[in-house]
């Protein structure tokens, strides 16, 4: 019996990502660890409040995060528990794909008229999905 793992990213995960960054400022870890402004705030805040992160000033006055002993522990910490259960080849943890065929596009041929001899642009993407699901 196989079943699938949810592909979203836990709480955990995203402090793995933000632990590893060294020396960053908050739009890099916000780009990199693929967070929006407002969970960039609340992470690093929670880093901070728990005494993983430190916040220092660059030459510039802009403020850089860095992790703490205490973050870099929990770093190696995560690092394993994330290595101990990746596992890319067995089924159970690659998510199901939706089946592909021509009939789960709602929109093909949707937008079939007749303009003489050159099709519209929607007939020649349905022709073009149609040649792809063939292969």
């Amino acid at each position: 019996m196989s079943q699938n793992i949810s592909v979203n990213r836990t709480s955990m995960e995203i402090i793995h990502e933000i632990l590893k960054l060294k020396g960053r400022k908050k739009t890099d870890i916000m780009y990199r660890a693929a967070l929006t402004y407002p969970q960039t705030i609340r992470f690093l805040e929670l880093l901070k409040t728990k005494g993983l992160i430190s916040v220092k000033q660059d030459a510039k006055g802009d403020d850089v995060f860095e992790a703490t002993e205490k973050g870099r522990q929990l770093l190696e910490h995560l690092s394993a528990v994330i290595g101990a259960l990746s596992l890319p080849d067995d089924p159970v943890l690659i998510p199901a794909r939706a089946p592909r065929s021509l009939e789960s596009f709602h929109f093909i041929g949707s937008g079939q008229t007749k303009q003489g001899r050159l099709a519209p642009v929607s007939e020649r993407h349905d022709e073009a999905l149609a040649e792809d699901f063939a292969r």
